[in-house]
């Protein structure tokens, strides 16, 4: 620190930049480095990109393009990097540390929960096929199947709640009060869904489908902080996304939306049923598809195949050849 002070006696801030950059982290553990910029049109602030679109983070393949842009010479096309700008402001400067800070804490902490929380999804998945093979084979008690349904709503609140857990710092907390709350947070939900499928069961379930997708789509419209260095989310130690939806979350809205639109075309009924429902289905392709939001390609190609044919079927539609043809166009115009 002292060298690099002294080195900075000698630079003339309002005509040169000075770069400082850590390509390379620890041997130790796998953490976030630093990229600092003090230059002419570099205010004080954090850092982004086109390629994170995140205030605070830019990866390796933008230094490159920045050390060009500052030079005033053209990136080649060969370069996948984007020139880094100043995006918030964050505050003070021990702000700006002190998010940064939190947030490799955060993503070391993700990481390490990662393949508990997939472990933990296909056991539960698992144990719920094994019971209900067991219940279905032979007649049971009815207090085994209510047992079932609610043991099902249960799994199906685990999911959304490994993002809700981002409200709360539990990288400091460690893991067993995270493995608490998360069990604590599943529980609620279910009972929530139990409780308004006391009367009519299909609403509960209705309900378990739409809480995840309300959860991550409201998410990505503000900025998909739940999902950022959530377990099933992404964390900036992988650096695969920084914005937008997981590859879990889309699945899991995907999933959800295609299997909610049916219940709820029923539970509203006739053909205004069907609307709202493919209403539904078409929010979360623009929520999913639309470049400064979800911006997941690969998520409308099977996405809206799917949504187009659940459509036809609850418009009361025979699907043709020619229904397959309006699937394939739909896709395209939606690319």
């Amino acid at each position: 620190d002292a060298l690099f002070g002294r080195l900075l006696e000698h630079v003339d801030l309002d005509r040169d930049a000075v770069v400082v950059v850590g390509p390379a982290h620890s041997t130790r553990q796998i953490t976030l480095t630093v990229l600092g910029i003090q230059g002419p049109g570099f205010e004080p602030g954090l850092l982004r990109s086109a390629t994170t679109r995140r205030s605070g983070f830019v990866q390796l393949i933008d230094v490159a393009p920045t050390i060009l842009d500052l030079q005033g010479i053209d990136a080649p096309t060969s370069m996948e990097g984007r020139a880094v700008e100043v995006g918030k402001q964050g505050g003070s400067a021990a702000d700006r540390r002190a998010m940064i800070v939190t947030a490799d804490a955060a993503a070391q902490f993700r990481d390490l929960r990662v393949g508990e929380i997939q472990t933990a999804s296909v056991f539960f998945c698992a144990a719920l096929a094994l019971w209900t093979f067991l219940v279905f084979r032979r007649p049971a008690p009815r207090r085994l199947r209510d047992w079932l349904g609610i043991a099902g709503r249960g799994v199906l609140a685990f999911l959304p709640a490994t993002f809700l857990l981002r409200l709360l710092p539990l990288h400091d907390w460690g893991v067993l009060p995270y493995w608490a709350i998360l069990v604590v947070v599943s529980g609620l939900l279910g009972a929530l869904y139990a409780r308004v499928g006391r009367d009519r069961y299909l609403d509960g379930l209705l309900l378990a489908l739409l809480v995840p997708i309300v959860v991550l789509v409201v998410d990505v419209l503000l900025g998909a902080t739940l999902q950022f260095n959530s377990a099933l989310g992404y964390s900036p130690t992988v650096a695969g996304r920084f914005t937008g939806f997981s590859d879990p979350a889309y699945a899991l809205v995907a999933a959800s939306t295609v299997l909610a639109a049916p219940l709820l075309a029923h539970r509203i009924g006739g053909r205004k049923g069907v609307w709202w429902a493919i209403g539904l289905m078409a929010l979360v392709v623009v929520v999913d598809g639309a470049p400064f939001w979800g911006s997941d390609v690969g998520g409308i190609l099977s996405m809206v195949p799917a949504f187009g044919v659940t459509a036809v079927l609850l418009l009361g539609w025979r699907v043709r050849w020619r229904t397959v043809g309006w699937c394939v166009v739909g896709l395209v115009v939606a690319l």
